[in-house]
């Protein structure tokens, strides 16, 4: 495999994978599998790009079909579906938390801010 992906760059696409998660109140074992898949990762004393070229990512701790397929998949692109999808949807999110921010902080909302009718 010619891949220049390291396992510090699969790592963090996984610990950013997780910190979304965990941030949407997803299952927490499946924030914790990508958690483990990072500390596997910098733990690693190889290329995790030689390990998949050798089709042995799943003997890799924590390493299941999904985790190894994801790796696999970063190796080849430098990032997943997964990935994309979840932080698509974490800006989609972004202006609605932000307008959110902003009423219970006293925005434009502010009774001051209001005229009053009279």
């Amino acid at each position: 495999m010619s891949s220049t992906r390291t396992n510090a760059e699969v790592a963090e696409v996984f610990e950013d994978i997780a910190d979304i998660l965990e941030r949407q109140g997803e299952n927490p074992f499946k924030v914790k599998a990508y958690r483990n898949a990072v500390r596997t990762l910098e733990d690693l004393n190889e290329p995790v790009a030689d390990i998949a070229a050798r089709g042995t990512l799943r003997k890799l701790p924590g390493f299941g079909e999904a985790i190894a397929g994801k790796t696999q998949e970063i190796l080849e692109t430098g990032t997943c579906e997964l990935y994309e999808r979840l932080k698509a949807e974490q800006a989609a999110r972004a202006p609605v938390e932000d307008e959110e921010e902003e009423l219970s902080s006293g925005g434009a909302t502010d009774e001051a801010d209001i005229p009053s009718p009279w």
